[in-house]
């Protein structure tokens, strides 16, 4: 089986001709089916996402190929989570530091007033 195409919804997944041909005629039904209740809107069209996951998906994990891409993607998407955890750490560490030195000028402040004027 020749994989080569990215799946018309899930980017992350290589498909074969065959499977990315059925997953795209269903965007395009999805597509007309909005186009004729007026959305013109751009991207994926409504519903698409909900039926590559409860749909597609399910039934393309039965097959070895599939199943080792998304555990894949899953391991990518846990790499990012941790990144974006770790960034944000920095970024509460400094608030934390820049917060404590704001309260230790406040309590300076404060022990000045308590001598009488």
């Amino acid at each position: 089986m020749r994989v080569g195409r990215q799946h018309p919804i899930a980017n992350w997944l290589r498909c074969d001709a065959n499977l990315y041909n059925s997953a795209m005629d269903q965007v395009l039904r999805l597509r007309d089916e909005d186009l004729k209740n007026g959305d013109h809107s751009s991207g994926l069209p409504s519903g698409a996402e909900k039926w590559f996951m409860e749909e597609q998906l399910p039934k393309l994990l039965h097959q070895p190929l599939y199943r080792k891409q998304l555990e894949a993607h899953i391991d990518e998407l846990k790499e990012q989570s941790d990144k974006m955890n770790e960034d944000l750490q920095k970024y509460v560490q400094s608030d934390l530091e820049a917060q404590e030195k704001i309260d230790r000028t406040v309590e300076k402040f404060s022990e000045m007033l308590k001598v009488p004027a």
